[in-house]
C-alpha cells in the first residue's frame, strides 16, 4: 500500500491518519487545559492562604504594636518633659511615632506585594508552553 491508498470509505489512509491525530490532539488539549486549570486553582488557593495568614499576622502585630507604641510615647513624653516644655516633648514623640508608622507601612506593603499578582504564574507559563508545543506539533504533522 502507498501513502495514498484508499480505505473502505474512500478516504485516503493519510487523511484518516491526520483526522485521527487531530481528534487525539483535541482530546489531549482538552485534558491539558483541565489539568492546567486545576493547577491554577491550587496555586491561587496557596497564594490566598499565604496572603490571609500574612494579613492576619500583620493585623495582630499592628494592634499589639499600637498599644506598646502608646506606652513608649507616654514614657518618651515624660522623659523629654524633664528637658523641654511639655508641648515640645509631645511634638518630638509624635514625630518619632510618625517615622515608625511610615517604616512599618512600607515594610507591610513590600510583604503583601509578594502575594500579588493573584495570577497563577506557573500555570500560565505551563499553558503558554503547551500551546506553543501544540502549534509546533500541528505544523510538523502538516509537513
Amino acid at each position: 500500500m502507498t501513502d495514498h491508498d484508499h480505505g473502505a470509505d474512500g478516504a485516503s489512509t493519510s487523511e484518516a491518519s491526520i483526522a485521527h491525530l487531530t481528534a487525539a490532539l483535541s482530546k489531549q488539549l482538552a485534558r491539558l487545559v483541565r489539568d492546567e486549570l486545576e493547577l491554577a486553582q491550587v496555586e491561587l488557593a496557596h497564594k490566598a492562604r499565604a496572603a490571609a495568614l500574612g494579613g492576619a499576622m500583620l493585623g495582630a502585630a499592628a494592634v499589639t504594636g499600637f498599644i506598646v507604641l502608646g506606652l513608649f510615647a507616654a514614657a518618651a513624653v515624660a522623659a523629654l518633659h524633664l528637658v523641654v516644655a511639655a508641648w515640645a516633648a509631645a511634638l518630638i514623640a509624635a514625630a518619632a511615632c510618625l517615622s515608625l508608622t511610615a517604616l512599618l507601612a512600607l515594610t507591610a506593603r513590600r510583604l503583601l506585594a509578594r502575594a500579588t499578582p493573584p495570577m497563577p504564574e506557573e500555570a500560565s507559563a505551563g499553558v503558554r508552553d503547551d500551546v506553543r508545543l501544540a502549534k509546533l506539533s500541528v505544523q510538523q504533522a502538516r509537513r
